[in-house]
């Protein structure tokens, strides 16, 4: 595919190399990002099929709980990729890498922390409540919510990746990384549904 776009670009007479880094990453991104769409088209007969109404209102709000903290990162990631940028701009690819090496270690820090407050604010939440449903669920809903906040808090430093790539002109990467998490959920959750009914 990268090779046919680049035959496409050549006989339009673009020759920067800069351009057709951009128009050939766009293009990926397309492909990526219907598979994406894709992948999360069919999440959703998996989950609907297998769990029952209170079940899968519980596992919406937790997926929006997760989506709406994928957006933080404390302007980290947007710092680093400025930074990222200007260094490379400058052809200083050691300032560049003790950027990242720094954003790195500041992003995991924070998130052991906020990790550890979570935990042990977590025993006193009862979140049977907070999500408005059977009181016999609280305490799994517990071990849940502490699992999402732990796969949270690793996410919040793995995709920091997503930034430099993007910072490197590469977004098409970003896309591809979405795609193969969004697969992988998918596949996840097929098999243990798929296990579990088969055990019940």
């Amino acid at each position: 595919m990268k090779e046919s776009i680049l035959k496409i670009l050549n006989r339009l007479g673009v020759k920067s190399a800069r351009t057709k880094t951009i128009v050939e990453n766009v293009s990926i991104s397309f492909f990526y990002k219907g598979g994406s769409i894709l992948a999360n088209l069919l999440l959703v007969p998996l989950t609907i099929n297998y769990l029952d109404t209170t079940n899968y209102g519980i596992w919406l709000i937790i997926t929006s709980f997760i989506s709406w903290f994928t957006f933080f990162d404390i302007g980290l990631g947007h710092g680093l990729r400025n930074k990222f940028t200007e260094a490379k701009a400058n052809h200083n690819m050691q300032l560049a890498k003790a950027y990242i090496s720094t954003t790195y270690f500041s992003i995991t820090i924070i998130s052991a922390f906020l990790f550890i407050v979570f935990y042990i604010t977590n025993h006193f939440i009862d979140w049977s409540k907070v999500f408005n449903t059977d009181p016999g669920l609280a305490s799994n809903l517990s071990v849940i919510m502490l699992i999402v906040f732990g796969c949270f808090s690793i996410q919040f430093v793995v995709k920091l990746i997503t930034t430099i790539y993007i910072a490197d002109q590469r977004p098409a990467m970003q896309g591809l990384i979405d795609l193969l998490t969004q697969v992988l959920l998918v596949t996840s959750v097929f098999v243990l549904t798929t296990f579990l009914v088969h055990r019940c």
